[in-house]
């Protein structure tokens, strides 16, 4: 390869320095890449507190994984919902036609997409209980962090169900607790 100049080593551009590393790198040349590495333009910056902003992105991402995983399970609940709806009004149907076995397959479906959006509905309290319990250990006020996450925008009768007289799945909590507080540590 021909030599590189100090006068060009100094004049590439973060894209000409990047490329010419990563080929240095790809051909094992690790005294290229160092050399590049060692001659790119160094800068002074004033920035923000340090730790403020990474607590602030810390805050923002996991409000944005909360938000997910409570439209998430926010849909499972509706789509059991609605297949309970329609499943009832398939039961009243064969009752009324005579058809007590498909009647009573209809009950069991209806039994078993019950417990589904209990569960889902246990696990979603789960979910709040273990965000509260991590923005408690962290300090951070669980309500305004609540109100910075627009779940109520997409999720209309969400106060409905955590209000509902379903015990919050606590195995969940404690596994969302640990999740949250393991990526909040950076």
């Amino acid at each position: 390869m021909r030599q590189i100049s100090e006068k060009q080593y100094a004049q590439f551009t973060s894209k000409e320095r990047l490329n010419l590393t990563m080929a240095a790198l790809s051909r094992g040349d690790h005294a290229e890449a160092d050399r590049l590495w060692q001659t790119c333009p160094r800068h002074r910056y004033i920035a923000h507190d340090f730790e403020y902003t990474l607590s602030v992105n810390a805050v923002i991402t996991l409000g944005m994984i909360f938000f997910e995983k409570c439209v998430w399970h926010y849909n499972l609940i509706k789509k059991a919902e609605m297949f309970i709806m329609h499943a009832e009004e398939d039961q009243e149907f064969e009752h009324r036609e005579g058809h007590k076995e498909l009647a009573n397959q209809s009950r069991r479906l209806v039994e078993l997409a019950t417990k589904a959006e209990n569960a889902h509905i246990s696990k979603l309290k789960g979910l709040y209980e273990g965000f509260k319990q991590f923005c408690i250990a962290q300090g951070i006020d669980n309500g305004i962090m609540l109100k910075s996450v627009p779940v109520n925008d997409c999720c209309h009768d969400i106060d409905f169900l955590l209000a509902s007289n379903i015990e919050a799945n606590t195995q969940y909590a404690g596994q969302i607790k640990k999740f949250f507080s393991e990526h909040w540590h950076f």
